[in-house]
């Protein structure tokens, strides 16, 4: 009776096993942060929107997205399933856009409203949901505020209205 008690108990852990070998493993390190490698380009007064992708995708909306400029000010946090607008810059207020229902296809990417000069930067999109991701990516913005196609003659006055 002993030896089928130990066989029963022998069975059941490689059963045990078995069962345990099909859970998933650790997702440390396989997800990762995508997004352009060129710089993102907008007109003043234009909406843009600075794209960043949980690859491959996983539904971010229980990890806190942060997205800030030249790795100083916020720009737009994310946390506890809500937008949290105290953290939030004062020349971004009202003027960001962080789409909840893309949170779940992993598109953190942020929209930016009336463009101006002044957002011209690095912004930085960070991504932390414990313990399987916390990752940071780099999309540059460059502004065009639309004068660097003027002839600087016309409104300097120029060597015409001499004559």
């Amino acid at each position: 009776m002993l030896f089928i008690r130990q066989e029963h108990i022998m069975r059941c852990f490689l059963v045990l096993f078995w069962l345990i070998s099909l859970l998933p493993v650790s997702d440390q390190g396989k997800y990762h942060l995508v997004g352009p490698e060129e710089p993102i380009k907008a007109q003043v007064g234009s909406d843009v929107v600075l794209p960043c992708l949980v690859k491959p995708a996983v539904d971010a909306r229980d990890a806190a997205v942060e997205w800030m400029v030249d790795s100083s000010k916020t720009v737009h946090l994310f946390r506890n399933e809500a937008d949290d607008r105290e953290s939030q810059d004062d020349r971004y207020k009202d003027r960001t856009y962080l789409n909840h229902a893309m949170l779940e296809h992993g598109d953190v990417s942020l929209k930016l409203s009336n463009v101006t000069k002044n957002d011209e930067g690095i912004y930085s999109c960070f991504v932390r949901r414990l313990p399987d991701l916390s990752e940071e990516r780099h999309v540059t913005l460059i502004v065009d505020d639309g004068k660097e196609n003027e002839n600087p003659d016309k409104h300097s006055g120029g060597k015409y209205l001499n004559n």
